[in-house]
C-alpha cells in the first residue's frame, strides 16, 4: 500500500472532499421530482412568468416601467386586465430568460436548452420541459455558493478548515431542497455570499476591484429579493472595519463607490421597482410595486391621528409579512413562538442541529475576541440581526435563513479549530457532527429518488375509484387529486371543495353539510388545512370540529390509504410534518384518502357542525389571533 493511502491527513482530505462533491450532487439528483406538475406554488408562478415576458426594443424602454415588456407588472389576459403581481426581483428571471430564451411560437431555443434536448433523445422541434431545466439552474447557483464558502473559509480558517466548512454548506438540507426549486432565494443566497467574498478580500488586498465587488453583489443579491437588504449590515461592517485599518481617506470614496455600484445595479436589474418615464435617472416609485398612503382617523380626544398604509405588490406582501392581511397560508404561524420556532426548523431539519449549534458557538466565541477575528464578527453580526428580525416578525419562512448557510459553516468550523486547539480529544466530535450533517442531507435527499406522495396518490385514484364518482376536496389554496395532467381513463370525477379557509358561517356550514352528504370520497392532500386552522379556534371553531371528527371516525369517513415520503436511510424514516409546513408539503406532504362508511349519517355530521358556536364578526387579523387552543386534531 503506498504510504500516501496510510495517511490519516490523507484520509481526511478524501471524506471532507467525498463529503462536499457528494453535496452537491444531491442538487442535481430528482430534478424532475414532479414530473413537471408544478407543485410548488412560488416556483409555478415564476416559471410561469419567464415564457411571457419579453426582451425590450430599446435601453429606454427597458427602464420606462409602464413600457418594458419584461416587467411582470405588465402581464395582461385576455381580457386585457393585469393578472400578475410580481413581489421578487427580475435578476433571477432576467438569468431565467436568458437560459431558455424565446419559449413561445415560433420558440427560440438557446444553446443550453438545444444542449438538453440533444441529452434526453428528443428533437430540436420537440418541446422541452422547462422546470428541470430552471431547478437546475437554481441547483448551479447554490453549487456556487458552496465554492464560495469553502473560498471564504479558506482564506480566513486555512485549507482545511475552509474545505470542512465547504462541506457543511455542501451537506445543508435547506440548500439541497431549495435547489431543487425555481425561487428567487438561491440567486439572492449566493449574489450575497459572492459580496461578502469580495468584502473579506477587500480587508486583506486593499485591491479597489474587491470593495467594487462588494457593492456589485450586494446590488445582485437586492434585485432577487428586496430582504437581501440584511446584508447592509455586513457592507457596513467591512467599510468600518477598513476604515479603522486603513483610514478615512483611503476608504471613503472607494465605499461611496461600492454604495453607488449597489444602488445602481439594483436599479438596472430591477427596473420595474422605478417608474423611469424620463430614463434611468428616474427613480420615482412604481406605486403598481411599492409605495404607501396616508389615513386619517379621530383620536379619542379628537385629535388627527395619521397613519402610513403601504400598499402595491410589494406593500401587500409587507402586510401579510406582519401578520396584518389575512391569508391562508398565514394562518401556519398563529401561536409560533419568535426565535424558538426558526431554530427549531433549523435545528431539526434546515441545518442540522451539530451545525446549527457550533454555528452559534462560534458566534458567540468569535464576538469574545473580535480583534482576532473581525471578519467573524461582521459574519456574527449579520447572523444576529437576519436571526434577530426575521425571527420575530409573523411569517416565519425557514427559507428567509438560506444566505445564513455559509456564514454557520464558517462559524462553526472557527468553533471547532478553536476547541481543538485546547482540546485535541474532541476530534471525534468534530468527525460525527459532520458525519450528522452527512446523514441528514442523504435522508432529505432520498425524497427525490421517490415518487412524489401527491403523483401517487393521483394514479391510486385513478386505478381504484371508477369516473363519476363524488370527490371531495379541502380547499382550492391546495392541491387536488387527481393532479393536474392525471386523468381517469372514461371521463373525470365530480369534484366539490370543502373551501376550508372560508370564515365559518351558516352558509358555509350548508356547503359542507352538502358536499359530505353528496361526496364519497374525501382527499386530504397535505397539512396546509388541518393542521393549521384549528391554531385558530376563535375564526374557525367549526372546521377544527371537523377535522377533530374526522379523525376520530365520528364524522363518518374511514381513513383508506395514506401516502408519505419522509426523509430516511434505507427502511427508517423521521416524520417531519409537524414543522413548517414550506418544508414538507410541496415535495413530499402526507396525503390521506378517506372513504365513505356505510353507516355514514346526515344528521350525525348536522350534529357535529351545529355543535360549534360560529364566529360573530368577520374581521380577523392573524397577528392578532390569541394562539390558543385545547389541543390540535391529529389522525389516527
Amino acid at each position: 500500500m503506498p504510504s500516501v493511502l496510510r495517511s490519516p491527513r490523507f484520509w481526511l482530505q478524501f471524506c471532507l472532499w467525498f463529503a462536499l462533491v457528494f453535496g452537491l450532487g444531491c442538487r442535481f439528483y430528482g430534478l424532475n421530482w414532479d414530473e413537471s406538475t408544478g407543485l410548488h406554488p412560488d416556483e409555478r408562478f415564476c416559471s410561469g412568468i419567464v415564457p411571457r415576458l419579453a426582451w425590450p426594443s430599446s435601453v429606454g424602454e427597458w427602464f420606462d416601467s409602464a413600457k418594458n415588456p419584461f416587467n411582470p407588472s405588465n402581464l395582461v389576459n385576455d381580457k386585457g386586465e393585469r393578472d400578475t403581481h410580481y413581489v421578487y426581483g427580475q435578476l433571477p428571471l432576467i438569468i431565467a430568460k436568458a437560459v431558455m430564451g424565446k419559449q413561445t411560437d415560433p420558440p427560440e431555443p438557446t444553446l443550453i436548452v438545444r444542449a438538453v434536448k440533444v441529452i434526453q433523445g428528443k428533437k430540436q422541434d420537440e418541446n422541452v420541459e422547462a422546470l428541470p431545466i430552471l431547478r437546475g439552474l437554481s441547483a448551479f447557483f447554490d453549487c456556487l455558493t458552496v465554492l464560495i464558502s469553502l473560498l471564504i473559509a479558506r482564506r480566513l480558517l486555512g485549507p482545511r478548515w475552509g474545505l470542512f466548512a465547504g462541506a457543511l454548506v455542501s451537506l445543508a438540507a435547506l440548500n439541497v431542497q431549495q435547489s431543487h426549486y425555481f425561487t428567487t432565494d438561491t440567486f439572492a443566497a449566493t449574489f450575497m455570499t459572492l459580496a461578502f467574498w469580495n468584502g473579506a478580500r477587500w480587508l486583506d488586498t486593499r485591491k479597489w476591484f474587491d470593495v467594487l465587488g462588494l457593492g456589485f453583489w450586494f446590488g445582485c443579491s437586492l434585485a432577487c429579493k428586496l430582504s437581501s437588504a440584511f446584508f447592509a449590515v455586513a457592507w457596513l461592517g467591512f467599510v468600518l472595519l477598513a476604515w479603522r485599518r486603513y483610514g478615512a481617506k483611503r476608504v471613503l470614496p472607494l465605499a461611496l463607490c461600492s454604495f453607488l455600484l449597489s444602488f445602481w445595479t439594483f436599479r438596472i436589474f430591477h427596473p420595474m421597482m422605478f417608474m423611469g418615464t424620463s430614463g434611468i435617472f428616474d427613480l420615482h416609485p412604481d406605486t403598481r410595486f411599492l409605495s404607501f398612503m396616508t389615513n386619517e382617523a379621530i383620536g379619542p380626544g379628537g385629535q388627527k391621528i395619521f397613519t402610513r398604509e403601504w400598499i402595491g405588490d410589494f406593500g401587500q406582501q409587507l402586510g401579510i409579512t406582519s401578520g396584518e392581511v389575512d391569508v391562508p397560508f398565514n394562518v401556519q404561524w398563529v401561536g409560533r413562538k419568535p426565535w424558538l420556532f426558526s431554530l427549531v426548523n433549523l435545528g431539526w431539519w434546515g441545518f442540522g442541529w451539530p451545525l446549527l449549534l457550533a454555528g452559534i458557538s462560534g458566534g458567540v466565541w468569535a464576538l469574545r475576541r473580535p480583534k482576532k477575528v473581525p471578519v467573524l464578527v461582521i459574519a456574527t453580526l449579520f447572523v444576529v440581526v437576519s436571526l434577530g428580525v426575521q425571527g420575530a416578525q409573523f411569517s416565519k419562512f425557514t427559507r428567509y435563513f438560506l444566505p445564513l448557510t455559509p456564514m454557520f459553516a464558517l462559524l462553526a468550523a472557527f468553533f471547532w479549530r478553536e476547541l481543538l486547539i485546547f482540546k485535541p480529544r474532541m476530534r471525534p466530535a468534530v468527525a460525527a457532527a459532520l458525519a450528522y450533517s452527512f446523514s441528514w442531507c442523504l435522508a432529505v435527499t432520498g425524497i427525490y429518488g421517490r415518487p412524489n406522495t401527491r403523483l401517487e396518490a393521483s394514479r391510486w385514484v385513478i386505478a381504484n375509484i371508477p369516473a363519476g364518482s363524488h370527490t371531495i376536496a379541502e380547499t382550492s389554496w391546495d392541491e387536488g387529486l387527481p393532479i393536474w395532467g392525471f386523468y381517469p381513463p372514461n371521463g373525470s370525477y365530480k369534484d366539490q371543495r370543502l373551501e376550508s379557509y372560508d370564515l365559518d358561517t351558516p352558509k358555509k356550514r350548508a356547503q359542507l353539510e352538502d358536499a359530505l352528504n353528496n361526496g364519497e370520497w374525501l382527499f386530504i392532500t397535505s397539512g396546509r388545512s388541518w393542521q393549521n386552522i384549528p391554531r385558530w379556534p376563535q375564526k374557525w371553531p367549526m372546521m377544527t370540529e371537523f377535522y377533530r371528527a374526522l379523525f376520530n371516525g365520528e364524522l363518518g369517513f374511514d381513513k383508506v390509504q395514506e401516502f408519505t415520503s419522509y426523509p430516511g436511510i434505507g427502511p427508517f424514516r423521521i416524520p417531519d410534518y409537524n414543522l413548517e409546513e414550506a418544508l414538507n408539503v410541496y415535495d413530499h406532504p402526507r396525503v390521506m384518502i378517506f372513504h365513505k362508511r356505510s353507516t355514514f349519517s346526515p344528521e350525525n355530521v348536522d350534529r357535529i357542525l351545529s355543535a360549534a358556536p360560529l364566529p360573530t364578526t368577520d374581521q380577523f387579523h392573524p397577528r392578532d389571533a390569541p394562539g390558543q387552543w385545547d389541543s390540535l386534531p391529529q389522525p389516527q
